[in-house]
């Protein structure tokens, strides 16, 4: 039976399949949740969301004009409109801001979080900074309308910010090992708080573009290819609604807008051959029980145990929930439903989420 988080709970961890809820969040409650068992407790992280909320919030509709029905479309036909735009994709140059992006990110070696908490900023935590329980937060004049952000693997922290007209650089500078800093990139244009005794954030370049769409390319271009490669799942997740490969890269799993079946396509050779079956993952819940549109965001775990996804609409006793889903990968990837998780406070809503990559103890999920 999927575990259920009652109204006006929140979701503390998951412990043998099995959902635990709480009255609110608290280190007391989740260290006698899970923290013995971990060795740490991974604390709530607040900020104020008013600002990203409202630049997610749809147009209004013209009175004038009747709202668009959408149309039901069958798997196949999602399917070929999707993949009609993988292979010819829109000119527009601000197609990024119609889909969903990398809004939180954790670093591959490292228990510290990233994610956007507000149009022009992004906030930092490092769990493993026992002394420092605050928050960096990470803004800058060139740092407007922040679409994606990414830590870079295998480089310590160093951190890609994707925002309108470039990619803001930063780095993280402790004591006898300062950043080393572009020429033209001035001190006085880009701030980091608090600023501790540990260490600071430095803006350390700007990677230029005409467009958000242009950060993307940029990326690819100088080879830092931190997650954003048009072969890694973000060139996927840019055409249709999101996308994610299996640990092995044999499996890329892809939701589609306005569908409530998900794909897995099944690569049958190895790189560089392109030979795939692309098979439905039905997940019967999303549309029997909760009455939703279609998939809104989609999280895999690394190592292909859990998958996470957020959804449209549904009736009024799930909006707002994350379902979580244990995921099969042999022979063929199949899904059954663990539970749904609530977030704090009256009317939450998942903002983002994404995995831990390397946390070796389990999948570990982080929710915005």
């Amino acid at each position: 039976m999927p575990s259920f988080p009652p109204p006006g709970a929140v979701t503390i961890c998951e412990m043998n399949r099995d959902l635990v809820a709480a009255d609110a969040l608290s280190d007391d409650r989740s260290k006698e949740a899970y923290g013995d068992v971990l060795g740490m407790v991974f604390s709530s992280i607040p900020f104020q969301p008013d600002a990203l909320v409202a630049n997610q919030e749809p147009p209004a509709v013209n009175e004038a004009e009747p709202a668009e029905t959408v149309p039901k479309t069958s798997f196949v036909s999602t399917i070929a409109d999707s993949f009609n735009q993988l292979l010819f994709p829109s000119c527009d140059p601000n197609l990024l801001g119609e889909f969903d992006t990398q809004k939180v990110s954790w670093n591959q070696h490292r228990h510290c979080l990233a994610f956007v908490s507000g149009k022009d900023q992004v906030t930092v935590h490092d769990f493993e900074e026992l002394d420092n329980k605050e928050s960096y937060i990470l803004t800058s004049d060139h740092q407007k309308d922040v679409k994606a952000v990414e830590w870079r693997p295998n480089s310590g922290k160093m951190i890609a910010v994707g925002c309108k007209g470039g990619i803001c650089l930063w780095s993280a500078s402790y004591p006898g090992n300062a950043a080393s800093i572009k020429s033209g990139v001035t001190s006085s244009s880009f701030g980091a708080f608090p600023r501790v005794s540990g260490g600071q954030w430095i803006l350390v370049d700007i990677l230029r573009g005409s467009s958000s769409e242009l950060v993307w390319e940029h990326l690819y271009d100088v080879d830092l290819r931190w997650n954003f490669s048009l072969m890694g799942n973000k060139y996927m997740d840019i055409r249709n609604m999101g996308a994610n490969w299996d640990p092995e890269g044999r499996v890329a799993l892809l939701s589609f807008s306005n569908s409530t079946t998900l794909g897995s396509i099944h690569f049958s050779s190895k790189p560089p051959s392109l030979d795939c079956h692309l098979l439905p993952v039905e997940l019967p819940e999303i549309s029997s029980l909760i009455v939703s549109r279609g998939i809104e965001k989609l999280a895999w775990d690394s190592s292909g145990e859990r998958l996470a996804l957020s959804f449209k609409d549904g009736n009024e006793m799930y909006h707002g929930l994350v379902a979580v889903y244990d995921v099969r990968r042999f022979p063929l990837v199949s899904v059954s439903l663990v539970g749904f998780i609530r977030g704090p406070g009256e009317g939450a809503k998942p903002l983002a989420f994404a995995f831990h990559n390397k946390f070796k103890q389990g999948p570990l999920l982080s929710v915005v």
